[in-house]
């Protein structure tokens, strides 16, 4: 079954293929930040969801977790995030990914002054 792009602000990421697009262009990512990506789009813009959601993800039970898995994961949103500031330059909007108050994560769409 092939999963249609879901857009969150100016850019969309189809799942099945791992391929995030935006106004600058087209990327693949890696299995890695394909799985961080998906979190985040299946629940959408503004949605939050707890941490232990991306360890389940990234770390099913039986796969070594590393040490300070939450280090880990933010190494990797960081690398994500460089990646979506690329692909939506030239949109006015970027997207933030934060922790809200609760330490729950969540995605918002910025626009550019």
């Amino acid at each position: 079954m092939i999963k249609h792009p879901k857009a969150i602000g100016p850019l969309a990421f189809n799942a099945t293929m791992g391929r995030l697009c935006g106004p600058a262009g087209c990327v693949t990512l890696p299995a890695y930040l394909k799985a961080i990506a998906q979190l985040f789009w299946e629940n959408g813009e503004g949605v939050a969801f707890p941490f232990d959601t991306v360890k389940k993800t990234l770390w099913p039970e039986g796969y070594a977790c590393p040490a300070d898995p939450e280090q880990a994961f933010r190494s990797d949103l960081g690398e994500l995030r460089v990646i979506t500031r690329i692909l939506a330059h030239g949109s006015g909007r970027v997207l933030d990914f934060r922790q809200n108050k609760a330490g729950d994560w969540l995605v918002k769409v910025r626009t550019l002054r």
